[in-house]
């Protein structure tokens, strides 16, 4: 950050702080461009245009819910996986690993308020009131497990839902960031939230008289969203309600979908499933010679997008790229909308954040690959509206108490993590972590959050990332290309290409290396022997801003890490260039 106020002295470091400058600085560079290109006529469908703000109910969320922490007492009896009818019992359910069993067993559940000790949920006794069975694909594959508890209709539901999500959130640490990234959202216009809660879990083996509870420790059960989330928030019932698993908003995606060829592979219906709705914007969208904007403003609603890109690059949520959101479109209008979901891997420590692959690329950055993301933000006023909305949102947050929230968050860990033996004998040994670093760790929640909105602005002053094409071996030399890098500011941009053999060190093992400001280069001269080999091309502006490309490969065994980002492999056979065939999806 300091580099970039340097870059543009005290004027645009007041501008900044006021949530104006980058803004500013990209309205300017590009108003003669943006005034001197012609548009091209807009192709907006004639079909009627309904005036729809996307609103939450508030009155679903309680402000002591915040911190309080539910006790949650489970009897657990037996049941049955549907598939292979074989019976389980709890021992066993806890023992799955991946997805060939899916049982479900029937249990006893009641809820206590800790402030009242008032039951708030089911019912105390033996009676069977729920069931219980597994929830997560990858979570299934960890030692603690994430379970999901269907209440009966006739018992007391918790809060009016039926369902409650026990989240154990194995991926953070810290076991919060879930919890204070929904928490962050009520109330934002254009948008929606999630209901959670904190729960302290107590198992009992109804099949064992004798049994008595076992302290399972804290999970955070997250709302389900279904048509009944829809209901409550008095929402279209019958509106098309889409969760991606793999969806880059392509032409060729959209089409897999409508023909239903593995279309769970890359979009689960959670309502309607609207395909023939879902083809059209996505035909709209990807419609060459047309004026983008427009197309956008009738198929999206503007705040609601860039609230949910802004609070993405906020809170660092970066596996949002084609997965990890919701699309929501009522039945009576075009408009989609994006909804949030799954928000445990956000909120990363700086310093763990810096050590990833996944730090090559940050805010704008990671949505660069999709071609919804990238045409908004190739027009410059949209960049400035991203900007002042992460302003917005980052002033908020700043000022709505977030020193006191990350103590709380320590005291409910303290008491309900390390305290719980199951909990903190997981930390440690199956994790290698000291409660230590991650209380530390939440303590710096606010310096987080301020990392990552810092980061945003330095990162908008590199270039974009982009791929890398092909390489080949012609009869004078080795050829490379790959696709030309955008960068907002219009900066002259270089390309530094290198051929390596160590992904863990492209500088110290190359072999070949050469700048250029074209997009392919020709190696002349180079003897390659049998082997694997590494390229890659780093896009480089004038003022030294590097960025690497989307590209990812898998390594050899022996590397600690099996993947790489921003780099290419190939293999040399019989002095034949042969490049690698990994199974790897190019996004990032």
């Amino acid at each position: 950050m300091r580099r970039l106020l340097n870059k543009y002295k005290l004027g645009f470091a007041a501008l900044l702080v006021l949530g104006m400058g980058a803004g500013l600085f990209y309205f300017v560079a590009n108003l003669n461009r943006a005034e001197s290109e012609q548009e091209p006529e807009s192709s907006i469908p004639t079909a009627i245009v309904y005036d729809t703000t996307l609103e939450d109910n508030l009155g679903l969320y309680k402000e002591e819910d915040q911190f309080k922490v539910y006790e949650v007492y489970l009897t657990v009896y037996t049941g049955l996986d549907s598939k292979s009818g074989e019976s389980f019992d709890l021992t066993r359910l806890n023992q799955i690993e991946g997805t060939t069993f899916d049982p479900e067993l029937k249990v006893n559940v009641f809820v206590t308020d800790p402030d009242t000790g008032e039951v708030v949920a089911g019912e105390e006794g033996e009676s069977l009131n729920a069931t219980i069975e597994l929830r997560g694909q990858s979570a299934r594959n960890f030692d603690q497990k994430s379970y999901k508890i269907n209440l009966s209709k006739q018992t007391r539901l918790f809060q009016g839902q039926q369902k409650l999500n026990l989240n154990k959130h194995i991926s953070d640490d810290t076991r919060v960031t879930q919890k204070f990234a929904f928490d962050a959202m009520i109330g934002l216009s254009h948008f929606t939230s999630v209901r959670t809660n904190f729960m302290h879990v107590q198992i009992k083996d109804g099949t064992d008289p004798t049994a008595a509870y076992v302290d399972y420790g804290l999970f955070t059960h997250v709302e389900n969203v279904d048509d009944e989330y829809l209901k409550v928030r008095s929402l279209n019932e019958n509106a098309t309600f889409l969760k991606p698993v793999d969806f880059a908003f392509t032409v060729a995606e959209s089409e897999q979908v409508h023909s239903n060829v593995d279309a769970e592979l890359i979009l689960r219906d959670i309502n309607q499933p609207g395909d023939d709705k879902l083809l059209e914007m996505i035909t709209a969208i990807n419609e060459p010679g047309t004026a983008f904007d427009d197309i956008f403003d009738y198929y999206f609603d503007r705040e609601n997008y860039l609230t949910w890109i802004a609070l993405n690059i906020l809170l660092n949520n970066y596996d949002t790229m084609s997965r990890n959101f919701l699309l929501y479109s009522p039945s009576n209008v075009d408009k989609w909308y994006f909804l949030p979901w799954d928000y445990d891997v956000s909120m990363i420590s700086p310093s763990e954040w810096e050590t990833s692959e996944y730090a090559k690329w940050f805010g704008l950055q990671r949505y660069w690959g999709v071609s919804l993301h990238r045409k908004f933000f190739q027009t410059p006023e949209n960049v400035v509206a991203l900007s002042e909305k992460i302003d917005s949102l980052y002033q908020a947050m700043m000022q709505d108490g977030i020193e006191e929230k990350a103590q709380n968050y320590r005291e409910i860990y303290e008491k309900y993590v390390v305290a719980s033996q199951a909990d903190r004998t997981y930390l440690e040994e199956a994790k290698g972590e000291e409660p230590s670093d991650i209380l530390e760790r939440i303590s710096q929640m606010p310096a987080t959050l301020s990392y990552n909105y810092a980061t945003y602005y330095e990162r908008l002053e590199a270039p974009m990332p982009f791929y890398l094409d092909t390489i080949s071996e012609q009869a004078d030399g080795i050829a490379m290309n790959w696709e030309d890098a955008v960068d907002l500011q219009n900066d002259v941009l270089s390309y530094e290409v290198s051929i390596f053999t160590n992904p863990d060190d492209p500088a110290a093992s190359s072999i070949w290396s050469q700048t250029t400001t074209s997009n392919q280069v020709l190696a002349e001269n180079v003897g390659l022997a049998d082997g694997i080999y590494y390229w890659q091309a780093v896009a480089v502006d004038n003022n030294g801003n590097r960025q690497f490309s989307f590209d990812r490969c898998k390594l050899e065994p022996g590397y600690r890490r099996p993947v790489r980002f921003g780099m290419k492999k190939f293999s040399v056979q019989n002095g034949v260039i042969k490049e690698a065939d990994d199974s790897e999806t190019p996004l990032p």
